[in-house]
């Protein structure tokens, strides 16, 4: 957003809700213009949606249901009602029993206040199990959480993969805070990452079932078939699903933030349009052939909204096509076939008063006459042309219409055709992206890096790299002591920590992101140093001997509980569930050798200095169906340091499975 696009948007003019006035009514958009504009000073019921289908989300949905002040909607959301009429700060004032109930369930991660109409986008694109998804403008991270859910849970059981990226630190961490709120089963990490990128130069992506991708381009070039070699092209290469919820002018939650309507202003949308488009133009370039994408805003704008859609459409090189919005619970109005493109012709004056737009019938015009930054994509193609777009497969979701009481919205769907034009081009891209790729991979070379440098989220995980670029010898003693060998690895060597992630999602790591794309989280993080190691520089070089003295998260036990088996690595040790009561009741305080049961001392008696641990419960079957980190000195076991903060999750946990009473 340029200088003055900035001016624009943080300046509160005396006339913006006499432009919006103008604006729109020039635009077409129906004939019950006074219905709009009173309904959008209405303010906007309180939404909450629960998150998934698990046990504890339930609990919540009855506990709503219960204070006979929520009504349910869709999507596990719930709309609160306000039979006092109250109002603070121009928002509905949620009644106490709700309102409690809402504050457990988000300090617990088991839902989230979410607009209704900011729901349908995910609604729309409907990614099944299994499915490859971007999330290109994912903060503040809702419909990332609705993406999980579809993605992790699916009926098929496959994992999938969800890129969730935003271009601003502050956003992606406020991203990672809504992730970190969510994944209360550590599990859900797995296929699921964030990076902080422009969405326009957002990377190629490339997965692969091996994390090798040197393995993985010998193993297709060897492939005789021809048909076979493109299906092995189509496979590793792009998303199968994207959801592109660009930046916008915003007018569209005016109902929930009055403010909008008073510094409301044509030029944001004009300023915004060249933004928008070339985001989504990377979107469809990243999606696979018969892959769907979804662009959407909560702007009323036709520039920004069908403007951009037709322009998409207009390109050849993405070969995409609109869909039918089928299946909603909220029917919106059909997209325009003609709109009007013009500027405040007062903009940059001192008159505030003067709300004259000036309209331009094509970009020459503009050119000549206007003084913003016009480009042609911003006009109508004209009604044939926008008839033959099927333009009306767009949806405009309006605050007056139907008994939802929504905020508003635009929703366009889309697909990438799958003819053989189409995924000829597109193997030749992923033939292209994995030679360079295979050609350029290496390690870093950087030997020393200050942990103060890298404290700040833009700087995040961006040396990660797959367990099969760093020492054999390192990933060997992870897999013994800890992981066993069906686990994937991804490791940073750099900050000495080790995440935990699915196999397609390893070929993404592996050179995917390139030097304008930083990861910000990718996976479950399994192992991190202790406080006291933290402010030192670590050598790239990192091998075995270190790992006795990282910490291994709760987090990063709990995934691995899933996946180790029945026969269980060195450092897993089977204790007594008093005995895990005692060490949790003790918080992270030591407890002697001579304390502990002759079961758990025969398992100390390999280890004579000080190690990192994981203490579990197992049936008699060999599941283990408990385990929390912990630390063993040669002479007393403890619970791990970083664990101490978890002490109440897990004596909650070991309760239930153990029967455990105080």
């Amino acid at each position: 957003m340029g200088n003055k696009t900035s001016v624009i948007a943080h300046r509160k003019f005396a006339c913006g809700e006499a432009l919006f006035e103008r604006y729109y009514k020039a635009q077409g958009l129906g004939n019950d213009f006074e219905d709009f504009m009173k309904a959008l000073k209405t303010p906007l019921p309180v939404t909450f949606r629960t998150h998934g289908a698990r046990d504890e989300a339930l609990e919540v949905r009855h506990a709503l249901l219960n204070t006979e002040e929520a009504m349910e909607a869709f999507e596990g959301a719930y709309v609160i009602a306000n039979p006092s009429g109250e109002t603070r700060r121009g928002r509905p004032v949620v009644p106490e029993r709700a309102r409690a109930v809402m504050e457990t369930a988000t300090k617990e991660g088991l839902g989230a206040r979410q607009e209704i109409v900011s729901m349908l986008p995910v609604m729309a694109l409907d990614p099944p199990s299994g499915a490859r998804v971007l999330d290109v403008c994912a903060s503040p991270g809702q419909k990332t959480m609705q993406l999980l859910e579809r993605v992790r849970y699916g009926a098929s059981g496959t994992r999938g993969v969800v890129h969730a990226n935003d271009a601003h630190p502050g956003r992606v961490k406020t991203l990672l805070q809504a992730i970190d709120r969510h994944c209360r089963i550590a599990r859900e990490r797995e296929g699921l990452f964030a990076s902080r990128a422009f969405g326009q130069d957002l990377h190629f992506p490339l997965f692969a079932e091996s994390s090798d991708l040197k393995r993985e381009r010998r193993r297709i070039t060897a492939l005789s078939d021809g048909c076979e070699r493109m299906d092995a092209f189509l496979e590793l290469g792009g998303y199968t699903h994207v959801l592109a919820d660009v930046p916008c002018s915003g007018d569209g939650t005016i109902r929930k933030d009055a403010d909008c309507l008073v510094r409301w202003h044509p030029g944001i949308g004009n300023m915004l349009h060249q933004t928008q488009l070339a985001i989504a133009r990377r979107c469809a370039r990243l999606l696979k052939p018969g892959g769907v994408m979804v662009y959407s805003t909560c702007t009323f704008n036709p520039v920004e909204d069908e403007a951009v859609v037709a322009s998409l459409l207009l390109d050849d090189e993405l070969s995409l096509e609109l869909q039918e919005l089928d299946g909603l619970p909220v029917k919106g109005r059909p997209g325009l076939y003609a709109w009007r493109v013009g500027e405040h012709i007062n903009a940059s004056g001192d008159d505030d008063g003067d709300v004259s737009i000036k309209w331009f019938e094509t970009f020459d015009d503009a050119k000549l006459n206007g003084s913003g930054d016009f480009v042609t994509t911003m006009w109508p193609p004209g009604p044939k042309l926008a008839r033959e777009l099927r333009l009306e497969r767009c949806e405009r979701f309006f605050p007056q219409d139907g008994a939802k009481n929504t905020g508003g919205f635009f929703v366009a769907k889309m697909r990438k055709k799958d003819d053989k034009g189409t995924r000829d081009a597109f193997c030749a891209i992923v033939e292209s992206e994995l030679a360079t790729r295979c050609d350029g991979q290496g390690t870093s070379t950087s030997k020393k890096v200050k942990k103060s440098s890298v404290e700040d989220v833009d700087a995040a995980i961006d040396r990660l790299v797959p367990a099969h670029r760093v020492s054999k010898e390192l990933v060997g003693a992870l897999r013994e002591k800890f992981c066993g060998d069906t686990v994937f690895l991804s490791i940073d060597p750099v900050r000495r920590k080790v995440y935990m992630g699915s196999a397609t999602s390893s070929a993404f790591l592996d050179k995917s992101c390139g030097e304008s794309v930083r990861l910000a989280s990718a996976g479950v993080l399994l192992f991190e140093p202790s406080e006291d190691d933290k402010a030192i520089e670590y050598d790239i070089d990192w091998n075995a001997r270190a790992i006795d003295d990282l910490c291994v998260t709760t987090d990063g036990v709990n995934a691995l509980c899933a996946s180790v088996g029945s026969k269980l690595p060195s450092n897993w040790w089977t204790c007594l569930p008093t005995e895990i009561d005692a060490l949790l009741t003790m918080r992270g305080e030591a407890i002697d050798l001579e304390d502990l049961s002759e079961q758990t001392q025969r398992q100390t008696s390999k280890y004579d200095a000080r190690c990192t641990v994981i203490l579990c419960l197992k049936k008699k079957s060999g599941e283990v169906v408990f385990a929390m980190p912990g630390t063993f000195d040669g002479n007393s076991l403890k619970l791990a340091e970083n664990a101490v903060k978890d002490v109440s999750t897990l004596a909650t946990e070991l309760r239930r499975v153990a029967k455990i009473r105080k």
